[in-house]
Formats: C-alpha cells, sequence, structure tokens
C-alpha cells in the first residue's frame, strides 16, 4: 500500500481527507482522467484550531493534554454528523484510537504504546513502523486496541506482515468496521475485485449510510467492468455525502469510459463547485468534447490547461488526440513529439504517435514508435499487434504473423490480434488457420462483429458463399454500419449464380447506405471489379457497378 506520509499528515492537519488514494493504482495511461484534489467543504475552524493545538502538546511530549485536544478535535468532526460517511480506513481507524485512547478504559501499558503512537504518527515525517514501537509493543497485552494500533502502524509502512494480522482479527472481530474496510481496500488494490465487493457489502450492511463504502464498491465494480452497478453506488454515495469531489470523479471517469460524456461533463462541473481548487477539470473537459467531436470546445479547454501547466505531456497528448480524432495526423504527429520531449519514458506516447504515423501511412515510422513503446512496456499487447499491422500494410506478412501472435502471448483474451491473424492467414491462403482464428475471437466475444464479417469473407475466399451469407448476417445483426458485410452478402448471392437476388441485396443496402450516410467503402467497388478481372460474371457486375452504385 503506497503513502506519501509527509502529505498525508499535512493534508490531515488541514482536515483533507486522507482518501483512498493510497490504495489506488497509479495510473499509466494519459487517456485517463486526472484526479482532483480531494478537499473538504465542511466549516473545519473549531477542529482545525484543536487539531494543531494537540500536535504542538504532542511534540512537547505533554501526552495527556495533546490527546485530549485532539479528542476534542474528532468531537467537533462528530457534531457535523456526515463527515464520517467518506473516511477511508486510515481517518475513520486514527479517529478511533483516539477515542479508545482517551476512554479511560486501557491499560497503563496501552496508554503508553497509545501516545507514542500518537506522537510518530503526527509529528514525524517519517511513517511510523514497528520497530519505533518495539518496546511498546513488547510491554502492551496483546488486547484488540493493540492489535489495532499494530495494524495501522504495519500498513502505514507497507508491511508484509499487515494481511496476517489482519486476518487475524477478523477472526476474532468479524464485524469490526474498520478492519473490513482495510481488507476490502487491499483487496480492491490487488484487483481481486468480486472479494472485495463481497466485504463492502458487509460493511453497507453494518452501516447503510457510510458514504464511503458505497464509494469503494463502485470501484469495485468499475474494475470488473460492471458500469451501471459502479454508476449506482457512486451516485448513492453522493446522495449520502454530496461534499466528496473524488467521488464526483470516479462516476464521471466510468460515464467517460461508457461514452456518457454529457453527464461526465456535468459531474466535472459539480467537482468544481465542491472544489474551487480543482484547475484539472479543463483537462477532463476537453477529452469528453473531444468524445463528443466537439473540437472547437476540446481544444479551448485544453489549450487553457496547457497554459496551466506548459510542461506537462498529458494535455499535449490529449491535443494530439483531438487532431488526430480530425485525422489531422500532421499537426496530431507534431503534437505528440512534443509530449514526448516532455516526458521520453512515457510508453502510451510512443503507441499513440504511432497510431497517428500508421494512419498517415508511414509504416516504417510506425514501427519505429510501437517497437519504442514495446521496449518500456513489454506488456502491452495493443502495441504489439500493431507492429504486426503496420507490417501487414507493407504485405510483410511473415513478420506480422509472429508480432500477433506475441500479442496473444500477453494477453491470450486480446480478440483484436485474433482477427489481425485471421487477415495475415487470408491474404497467404492459409484458410484453416484464418477460420480457427476468427472463430476464436468469437469464442472471446460472441457479440464480436468484425470477428463474424472477417470470418464470411474468409469462407468467401475458400468459395463457402453460403457460410460467407450466414456470418456477414451475423456481422450486421452486431454492427449495423457493417456495410463491408453488406455488400458481401450480395457479392456471395452473385457467386452463387442468383443474379436477381444479388440485384435486390445490393440495391436494399445501397439505399440503407444513402439514408443513412453510412459510408461505402472501395472494397465494394473492387470485389466486383475482381470478378469483372476474372472473367467471372461480368454482364451482372458491370451492370450492379453502372446502374446500382452508379460508378462508371
Amino acid at each position: 500500500m503506497t503513502l506519501n506520509y509527509r502529505i498525508a499528515i499535512l493534508l490531515f492537519a488541514l482536515f483533507v481527507y486522507l482518501p483512498a488514494k493510497a490504495i489506488m493504482k497509479i495510473d499509466t495511461t494519459p487517456k485517463r482522467m486526472i484526479m482532483p484534489v480531494n478537499r473538504m467543504s465542511y466549516p473545519t475552524n473549531d477542529f482545525l484550531i484543536y487539531f494543531k493545538e494537540g500536535i504542538v502538546q504532542l511534540k512537547q511530549d505533554s501526552f495527556e493534554k495533546g490527546s485530549r485536544l485532539l479528542l476534542t478535535a474528532v468531537q467537533h468532526a462528530e457534531s457535523l454528523k456526515k463527515i464520517y460517511r467518506a473516511f477511508p480506513y486510515f481517518g475513520l481507524e486514527l479517529f478511533d484510537l483516539i477515542k479508545d485512547i482517551n476512554s479511560g478504559l486501557l491499560s497503563p501499558e496501552e496508554k503508553k504504546l497509545g501516545f507514542s503512537f500518537l506522537k510518530l504518527t503526527l509529528t514525524q515525517e517519517i511513517p511510523p513502523n514497528e520497530k519505533l514501537l518495539a518496546a511498546e509493543f513488547k510491554h502492551a497485552p496483546n488486547t484488540i486496541f493493540t492489535r489495532r494500533l499494530k495494524i495501522y502502524v504495519l500498513s502505514m509502512s507497507n508491511s508484509p506482515k499487515t494481511g496476517r494480522e489482519l486476518d487475524e482479527l477478523l477472526k476474532d472481530k468479524p464485524l469490526l468496521i474498520t478492519a473490513n474496510l482495510l481488507k476490502a481496500e487491499y483487496l480492491y488494490e490487488e484487483e481481486k475485485y468480486e472479494e472485495s465487493i463481497h466485504l463492502c457489502d458487509k460493511i453497507i450492511k453494518l452501516s447503510p449510510e457510510y458514504a464511503y463504502a458505497y464509494h469503494l464498491r463502485g470501484k469495485n465494480f468499475s474494475g470488473s467492468n460492471e458500469s451501471k452497478k459502479a454508476i449506482a453506488d457512486f451516485k448513492e454515495a453522493i446522495r449520502l455525502f454530496p461534499e466528496e469531489d473524488e467521488t464526483y470523479y470516479d462516476l464521471a471517469n466510468v460515464q467517460v469510459e461508457t461514452d456518457n460524456y454529457r453527464d461526465a461533463i456535468d459531474n466535472f462541473y459539480k467537482i468544481k463547485r465542491v472544489n474551487s481548487n480543482y484547475i484539472l477539470y479543463r483537462y477532463n473537459l476537453a477529452r469528453c468534447y473531444n468524445g463528443l467531436n466537439m473540437r472547437d470546445s476540446a481544444l479551448y479547454h485544453i489549450d487553457k490547461y496547457i497554459l496551466l501547466y506548459p510542461d506537462n505531456s498529458y494535455g499535449y497528448n490529449i491535443k494530439g488526440d483531438i487532431y488526430y480524432a480530425k485525422e489531422d495526423y500532421t499537426t496530431a504527429i507534431e503534437i505528440y513529439t512534443h509530449a514526448i520531449s516532455l516526458n521520453p519514458t512515457k510508453a502510451s506516447l510512443y503507441e499513440d504517435r504511432g497510431d497517428a504515423y500508421y494512419y498517415d501511412k508511414k509504416y516504417e515510422n510506425a514501427i519505429s514508435d510501437f517497437k519504442k513503446s514495446v521496449s518500456l512496456d513489454k506488456h502491452r499487447a495493443y502495441t504489439t499487434d500493431r507492429i504486426g499491422d503496420c507490417y501487414y500494410q507493407l504485405n510483410a506478412f511473415d513478420k506480422a504473423i509472429p508480432y500477433h501472435q506475441k500479442a496473444i502471448g500477453i494477453d491470450s483474451s486480446y480478440k483484436y490480434a485474433y482477427v489481425s491473424l485471421n487477415m495475415v492467414y487470408n491474404r497467404t491462403g492459409n484458410y484453416l488457420a484464418a477460420i480457427a482464428n476468427a472463430k476464436k475471437a468469437i469464442q472471446i466475444d460472441s457479440t464480436y462483429s468484425s470477428a463474424y464479417g472477417d470470418l464470411g469473407w474468409t469462407y468467401y475466399l475458400t468459395g463457402n458463399f453460403d457460410a460467407c451469407i450466414e456470418y456477414s448476417y451475423k456481422a450486421i445483426r452486431y454492427d449495423e454500419t457493417a456495410t463491408y458485410a453488406m455488400f458481401n452478402i450480395g457479392l456471395a448471392t452473385l457467386c452463387k449464380g442468383n443474379f436477381e437476388k444479388a440485384k435486390e441485396i445490393y440495391s436494399y443496402y445501397v439505399t440503407r447506405c444513402k439514408e443513412k450516410d453510412y459510408n461505402i467503402s472501395a472494397g465494394a467497388f473492387e470485389d466486383l471489379n475482381d470478378l469483372i478481372k476474372k472473367g467471372k460474371f461480368v454482364t451482372e457486375a458491370r451492370y450492379i457497378l453502372d446502374h446500382i452504385f452508379e460508378a462508371k
């Protein structure tokens, strides 16, 4: 569990939550929205006065007075009632330990341990560890209080003993909310989402108005790609504690990931209202407006962000994305290049510039960038697969195949690499391998339109026109814009010798494309011209080109 201790103590002293940043995975993707600085919007003057004075007394070894002042601070915080609803483990447990130390129910040894803990925790610039409190732990009885305090210290110092001690405590105190909470946070950090969700369910049952439990469960649902459940939990957390801007952020993030950009924009503005210091909202708004194809608005916000943070590569990365989306690849490449100059070890930046080079048909440059990205992060299935795509475009099929296979080796569920292999094997005439890879992609995702369409094309190449028609219809079922599949149906029907039916199919889909403003790819014409070149169905193919496509 990572924790910048000095910052954590400073934040706590200013009554900024010590939030779940301690257990959040580090984001390695610049496309992800930047996290707001979490700041409390409740009035906290009384709390701050007593909390700061308590720390001063602890520094002077006036433990009784210092701990009582801290207790008074906690009582002021509790008087705000809703405040506990947003505490993660570190905040909630620290307050409980302060109350226990002042309860009058501890033995002298426990109390001495508690005083030493408070001084180390709140006055030092390094996190406390078990060794610094070894003497106190040795003399204190092995009570629930001592064990809770020990777990707190172990967790703050990233000790591998934490998990074992925590599990033992939960055996004896299975309904202790803070212990369940820390376990749930650890499980979230380890991406064991289902187990963490189970504990969050338990915590919510014990404390139905505990907003942070809904928030944490929502993050677990988000991690397991259960977006609807995540959104519902984030909204409930906000209802219970609307002053917590991190929850708005996580809600907006899921909304962006599900292309619900307008609601995300609304939540980013809410963050700004809750936290006036949240300047980074412009970065996130730019990403949303780019997703809505509102490029001018996206550029407006990202330029504002770049003015504030001219040395931050993320701003230029998003600006490059905007020009990339406008298909202005030359400008996108220039901007990505500047982003790389600011952050030359960021793998995703080379990946993004590589994509721009790819669509600008500068395949050698793209290969260079993709290989650089992989050298920085060998676990990037997408980037590895893209190297294969570049070699495919260069007709270097023998070089393409190993990279697609490497991508599958990195992630066996990466469906796109199987489709890429299907395309390569189609070009090399290895149709059995092409069919097998397309079917593997479908096995991974039964709604994957492109896999059905590509499988249909493989069957066309083998002369199995009925199978081509069958799988092409399935492609359209899962993607109504799959125009290549539409015209493959007409092509296969023509090759079966049913010209009248083929005319009907071509006429229907041409009309549909015009009505829906779907783009008809050049392949629809090329396939008919290919028949003409081969001397097959020449009259019929010319008729379709001249009278249905109106292409002369």
